[in-house]
């Protein structure tokens, strides 16, 4: 079994770019699904050249628990969470996309499925069979095209290498960090072909609620 309990310290990074708008209601939501059950959290807000005033309001948080953390120049969603990893302290690191569309109740679950299944790695996956999304039929024709090609090209065993919120154990992040490059698009799949790389293959997927026309999926 893994070791998780509720003394365990869980990084959660949060990467933003122009949230100057909902940034604050969107951290306090976080905290308040966090904070009854962890009582060893750190959330590390990385802004990626936010020109909006993002970064103002997150420098006027005051929570201990918040580490704000910024890039100057946009330099693309992989390299900010590449930063969040070089900065995690915690045991347990998982991202989690800044705008909340993936409601964070769902860190909890994430966390409780790591420590049944001993898994490495917690991933959301718009196809486990109690997931409910709502997109656009285009996408979803094109990322079932390219989940596709990716199990046949990385032998990888998931079906969804995608969605904005994954979970890990320390050690599978320590052995792939310095290998990271990329910085936009596809960093979710080097993430995870590098992991089974390493050897870390025992992968989870959870299901989510996700509703891509709304900006904030909170009920």
């Amino acid at each position: 079994m893994a070791d998780f309990s509720r003394k365990s310290l869980i990084s959660i990074i949060v990467p933003v770019f122009n949230e100057a708008s909902s940034i604050i209601e969107n951290l306090d939501l976080l905290i308040s699904e966090v904070e009854p059950y962890f009582e060893n959290y750190e959330i590390l807000v990385v802004s990626d050249g936010s020109t909006d005033g993002t970064n103002i309001k997150i420098f006027s948080l005051h929570d201990p628990h918040i580490r704000q953390l910024v890039n100057k120049d946009n330099k693309g969603k992989g390299n900010t969470i590449r930063y969040g990893f070089k900065q995690a302290r915690g045991n347990y690191i998982l991202f989690i996309d800044g705008g909340m569309e993936l409601h964070p109740k769902e860190i909890r679950t994430f966390i409780g499925l790591m420590d049944i299944y001993d898994a490495d790695i917690v991933i959301g996956s718009k196809r486990h069979p109690q997931s409910k999304v709502c997109y656009p039929l285009i996408r979803k024709i094109l990322s079932y095209i390219f989940q596709k090609f990716i199990k046949l090209l990385f032998r990888l065993d998931v079906t969804d290498t995608q969605v904005g919120i994954k979970l890990f154990r320390r050690q599978v992040i320590e052995a792939i960090l310095p290998d990271l490059v990329l910085d936009r698009y596809g960093f979710d799949l080097e993430i995870l072909a590098l992991a089974h790389y390493r050897g870390f293959k025992r992968v989870l997927e959870a299901p989510i609620q996700l509703d891509y026309f709304l900006q904030n999926n909170r009920h």
